[in-house]
């Protein structure tokens, strides 16, 4: 799926992409039913579709639409598993988030 011209954010943009497709790119932190929680930045709630398949710890790139409650509906997903580096740019929620 083509997604030209979607902004990559972090959580504390999600107020001014609402109703808009973006990019997040995060590590899964929880999953519930037909939703998730990824930190990009701070906990953002995802909705997921059908065709998501995520694990808890993975990394992933999320494409989706902010909707009016700042959730993310699931479009994409890439998932890079856990062999992938990752540091999150600070946070008060997580304020040491980067893993060697």
């Amino acid at each position: 799926m083509d997604h030209p011209q979607t902004p990559r954010i972090l959580a504390s943009h999600l107020q001014n992409f609402q109703h808009r497709i973006v990019r997040m790119l995060g590590k899964v932190v929880q999953l519930r039913g037909e939703t998730a929680v990824i930190d990009a930045g701070g906990q953002v709630d995802v909705i997921l579709n059908r065709d998501s398949h995520l694990a808890v710890g993975h990394a992933v790139e999320i494409i989706g639409k902010v909707d009016q409650n700042l959730h993310v509906k699931v479009q994409a997903v890439t998932d890079f598993g856990t062999s992938i580096g990752m540091c999150m740019p600070f946070s008060p929620s997580s304020p040491s988030s980067c893993e060697e």
